[in-house]
């Protein structure tokens, strides 16, 4: 690498080079922006990075990444890097520029994912040089620029269930403080503990996008109480995306919480004017998902943009899926 050319991190990376490359790229996304970078590191339950490369004073790539991990001696099997929509770049070399450097600040972890927020299909090479592998996994990309054609795209038994809930007197609104922002915390523990049974960011996240922005969350009211709700980061312009959902269904059956917690996010950015609206995932297509059976009724596009997988502690990786085989039975 050449005098004109270095690698920088965090906050050494020029806000606006950055800009001008999140503008100049066609793989634009909230979780590879500045933006989203500097709200997600505002919760300290995950440790949250920038690596760049610059070409002079031009940002070549740049990668914001996640390294998660459980408490205690879990965190001996769990602790990954994780990618979200996936690197931001002008060039195949710059790509493979910094997924190479990217390696040497992530050595302690069991693998590396990077969850695709467009289709890689014309960098498989660069990928696979390097030693990642392809998995297929399914996603939902709903178009939201104009809300009388998004509704239409609706499934019919979908738009019923919007209807009846809407006749029960149930609203969608951001949260009016801190105290409906827990309560909906609160439903999401309980499903992650009863039914997902994977790790749940601490409070302290939501919170942080409240205090941020209140509108990347988005209530189920009925009766005044919170019987639902999503986390849904947003880029203005560019997309905003299912972070993380909850509903009182069973409680509250006539008023589908969690199906009026997504479509309140979708109508949101459509009243935003923000283009899409991203499910963030639908599971491997050769697997059964259940969820997305429910993501596929509200008329988003589906895509097969897949994940790229890089395991670099094979032993403990194994170790480590059949432990979580094994607790979610």
């Amino acid at each position: 690498m050449s005098q004109e050319q270095r690698i920088v991190h965090n906050d050494e990376i020029p806000v606006e080079a950055w800009n001008k490359l999140l503008k100049s790229t066609k793989h634009t996304s909230y979780f590879q922006s500045h933006k989203g970078f500097d709200q997600l590191r505002k919760y300290h339950g995950w440790k949250v990075a920038a690596l760049g490369y610059m070409n002079n004073d031009e940002l070549m790539a740049v990668v914001v990444y996640v390294i998660q991990k459980e408490s205690g001696i879990k965190s001996f099997l769990s602790k990954r890097c994780i990618i979200f929509s996936g690197p931001l770049f002008n060039d195949d070399n710059a790509l493979r520029v910094v997924l190479i450097h990217l390696e040497q600040f992530v050595s302690g972890c069991v693998y590396m994912e990077i969850r695709n927020g467009y289709s890689t299909e014309p960098y498989h090479l660069v990928y696979r040089a390097l030693g990642w592998k392809y998995l297929p996994w399914l996603n939902f990309i709903v178009n939201t620029s104009d809300s009388e054609s998004m509704l239409k795209r609706v499934s019919e038994s979908r738009r019923r269930q919007l209807k009846k809930a809407d006749k029960m007197g149930v609203i969608m609104d951001n949260p009016k403080d801190e105290s409906e922002v827990l309560e909906f915390y609160r439903i999401l523990v309980h499903l992650y503990q009863t039914k997902i049974k994977k790790p749940l960011p601490t409070y302290e996240m939501f919170m942080a996008y409240f205090l941020q922005d209140p509108r990347s969350i988005v209530l189920v009211y009925h009766q005044d109480k919170v019987i639902g709700g999503i986390l849904c980061p947003f880029l203005e312009g560019v997309g905003m995306y299912e972070f993380y959902i909850a509903g009182l269904d069973q409680e509250y059956r006539d008023c589908y919480p969690s199906a009026m917690a997504t479509y309140g996010a979708m109508k949101q950015a459509c009243e935003m004017n923000i283009p899409i609206f991203d499910f963030m995932g639908g599971g491997s297509p050769d697997e059964g998902y259940g969820v997305r059976e429910f993501k596929s009724r509200f008329g988003g596009e589906q895509v097969e943009w897949g994940r790229w997988l890089k395991v670099r502690k094979k032993a403990i990786y194994q170790l480590g899926k059949w432990y979580i085989q094994r607790r979610s039975k």
